[in-house]
């Protein structure tokens, strides 16, 4: 008989989150990371009170229980959570490939944990944008190339690679 485990809690505080569509985009100021949550994965997060029972919420979401924690796995993985769950939580973890069979077999949604690249600062901002002086093509973020134009200090600028 397994015993009744409390879901962990999802952080609260140091989180950017921003609601697309029915999708949920997160951004961890402390670690740069950032994970994109489809709308099963949003409801799993909902219930990640620290008070939630994890059957219960299985129940209350309509999924199995190894599915729950497959997806509070990828929660983990991604540095939303804010309690870590022990070691024997994590063997209940369920690989992706029977999570996707039992969501087609119960006719529900798959809850998908997206972790996303996410630059630091510093590397977002170490190419030089459209139509401002450059000196190389290297400077010039992606798509481009560094133009003689004779306008601007240098006379030449990042332009639209043709």
């Amino acid at each position: 008989m397994q015993k009744k485990v409390m879901l962990p809690k999802v952080k609260t505080h140091g989180l950017v989150v921003q609601e697309l569509d029915n999708e949920l985009l997160i951004y961890d100021l402390a670690t740069n990371q950032a994970c994109c949550l489809n709308g099963a994965a949003i409801q799993v997060m909902e219930c990640c009170d620290g008070n939630t029972k994890a059957d219960a919420a299985a129940v209350r979401l309509g999924m199995p229980e190894d599915m729950l924690w497959g997806t509070l796995e990828g929660f983990r993985k991604a540095g939303i959570l804010e309690d870590e769950f022990d070691e024997p939580l994590a063997s209940n973890t369920v690989s992706r490939r029977r999570m996707l069979r039992q969501a087609a077999a119960l006719g529900i949604a798959l809850p998908i944990v997206s972790s996303l690249v996410a630059p630091s600062a510093l590397d977002a901002a170490s190419c030089i944008g459209q139509s401002q002086p450059c000196t190389s093509t290297p400077q010039c973020c992606p798509g481009s190339t560094c133009v003689f134009t004779e306008t601007g200090p240098t006379g030449f600028q990042c332009l639209p690679t043709a």
